[in-house]
């Protein structure tokens, strides 16, 4: 969803390298989701687990927290850097 976010700001504000702020991204994510919520109070956005979503720069994927891959590892096999592909 942060992926998206990015991107449909990215399109609409003609931005192509910059980091966008968290409230930048709350247009472009559900209202009144827990997600929308974080964003528009200016916080970074957190995963499931409360690991920190790191957002990066728009031409970059948003990376998922060590804490939360570490978390994971064991329901993701031998390389779980495999399931989480751009984003590790």
């Amino acid at each position: 969803m942060i992926d998206g976010a990015k991107d449909q700001y990215a399109l609409e504000n003609n931005k192509s390298t910059m980091t966008p702020a968290p409230a930048d991204l709350a247009p472009y994510v559900k209202s009144g989701s827990k997600l929308y919520t974080t964003l528009i109070a200016g916080s970074a956005p957190t995963d499931a687990l409360g690991g920190t979503i790191t957002v990066n720069a728009i031409d970059t994927p948003p990376q998922v927290n060590a804490t939360t891959k570490t978390a994971l590892a064991d329901a993701l096999g031998t390389n779980p850097d495999d399931f989480w592909g751009a984003y590790k």
